[in-house]
């Protein structure tokens, strides 16, 4: 396992503090060493307080992730329930649920485009579904 990184996505090692110990590693050290090309075709990033909150389910998280992985694509984001359902191995029943306990959850929404045509969704922004983030110094 000598062997080196191929790609420039090489994580540092920073040290961090545990009770009264510090680590003994190197700050300079390398952790995470993502070795798998394909990684640069795309990913999706989750907010750390969807990801976290543990009022939704691993489902509607999963969901949530995918379709924001959808969203960057383009700008925006308007995959079919079929494309959803074959991506997260659920029945196109089953996503219609996640996607109505997202909606309900001030996550997304959607604007139907016409008989036969895609849903357009909408990724809400974070404070619709949590107030609590609302800069209190911004005025609003």
């Amino acid at each position: 396992l000598d062997e080196k990184p191929s790609s420039q996505y090489v994580y540092p090692y920073k040290k961090t503090q545990r009770g009264d110990k510090r680590s003994s590693q190197p700050e300079n050290q390398n952790t995470l060493v993502i070795k798998d090309e394909s990684i640069r075709q795309g990913f999706a990033q989750v907010p750390n307080i969807v990801l976290r909150d543990p009022t939704l389910s691993g489902n509607e998280k999963t969901l949530y992730a995918l379709l924001l992985s959808y969203a960057w694509q383009n700008n925006e984001c308007f995959p079919g329930q079929d494309l959803l359902s074959e991506n997260m191995g659920l029945t196109r029943r089953s996503i219609y649920g996640l996607l109505n306990q997202l909606q309900r959850k001030h996550l997304i929404g959607w604007k139907r485009q016409g008989l036969g045509k895609v849903n357009l969704y909408h990724i809400n922004r974070l404070v619709d579904a949590y107030p609590q983030l609302v800069d209190k110094g911004s005025g609003s």
